[in-house]
């Protein structure tokens, strides 16, 4: 840590690391794991819907409606739309799985996912929506090989109208969105991420145990991000591997490893649990585009929430 002066003093780079990310985590581990219930999708897709509504609302009637995207001076928009995509997998997880018999709670559960993922769309950020994709994927796959009956007739055509939807509303509301996904690779930040890939790699294969500690990333604030306001590598695995070397990456691969396999154990077991393992490989997808180690909580919140016990009984509500 020695002659290392990053813009984020390195102390709260671990005050941030242990408040904002080991607590919740550790928090979400231990809670989620005591009652498991089929309603729990639904009554969480409907606080977060309650909150994050709540902020929706105000940042309209402060702001109005004339920003381009979800963004304020000290909010990231890239944060804000993860958030929506993660409680829009969470309404979609309880339209899937949710009570058969309360018609209200699923058309509440569908107007979350649908809304939420109009918002994320407007927060505009490209990391969110792939892996929101990706964990829509998952979801999908799961509830055809579930034990749920439906007429696959209507899903294709209720999938269908919504996909258009979302793309008319992309396209026609939000064409500054659809530019910046056609110009995905190609625009300078993309490009000045992938330099910042290579620099984290490099600092990989010269030290490959330990890695580089905190040296990597003022080499990446002094050459790569000059002139910025940022010092990490937009990459999960990048940053871990020059910054821990090997000793650091395998011990996050094996807590990825279990939660992942944690996840999906639960999901065979008990279906209406998926959004466990959706939100897990949405935040996975969402860390390999942005944030960094000691400031990413929804990435560890989903983990500690996939990797907590199974071994409960469940609740049927």
């Amino acid at each position: 840590m020695a002659n290392v002066d990053l813009m984020l003093p390195i102390w709260e780079f671990f005050a941030w690391g242990f408040g904002s990310c080991f607590l919740p985590s550790l928090t979400a581990f231990v809670l989620s794991g005591r009652v498991i219930r089929q309603s729990n999708s639904a009554f969480l897709g409907i606080a977060g819907a309650f909150m994050l509504g709540t902020a929706s609302i105000l940042f309209f009637l402060i702001n109005g409606f004339e920003r381009v995207r979800f963004m304020l001076p000290n909010l990231n928009p890239i944060n804000v739309s993860q958030s929506f995509m993660l409680l829009s997998l969470i309404g979609l997880s309880s339209v899937f799985w949710g009570s058969r018999s309360n018609r209200r709670i699923r058309a509440l559960s569908f107007a979350v996912f649908f809304l939420a993922l109009m918002m994320g769309a407007y927060a505009g950020s490209r990391g969110a929506m792939l892996s929101f994709a990706a964990s829509c994927i998952v979801l999908i796959f799961l509830y055809f090989q579930s034990s749920f009956t439906f007429k696959r007739r209507k899903f294709f055509a209720v999938a269908g109208v919504l996909f258009a939807s979302f793309f008319l509303f992309i396209t026609f509301v939000l064409p500054s969105f659809f530019e910046r996904i056609n110009t995905s690779g190609f625009d300078a930040n993309s490009i000045i991420r992938m330099m910042a890939f290579k620099e984290s790699f490099d600092a990989f294969l010269g030290h490959p145990l330990f890695g580089a500690g905190f040296r990597l990333h003022l080499t990446l604030q002094e050459n790569i991000y000059s002139g910025f306001s940022v010092w990490f590598p937009h990459n999960l695995i990048a940053e871990s591997l020059g910054l821990g070397g090997m000793l650091l990456s395998v011990t996050l691969c094996c807590c990825l490893v279990l939660a992942f396999r944690n996840a999906y154990a639960l999901s065979k077991s008990l279906e209406f649990e998926s959004w466990r393992l959706s939100i897990l490989v949405a935040s996975f997808g969402f860390v390999l585009f942005s944030g960094h180690l000691s400031n990413i909580p929804l990435f560890w919140i989903a983990m500690g929430i996939a990797a907590s016990p199974s071994d409960i009984s469940a609740q049927k509500s």
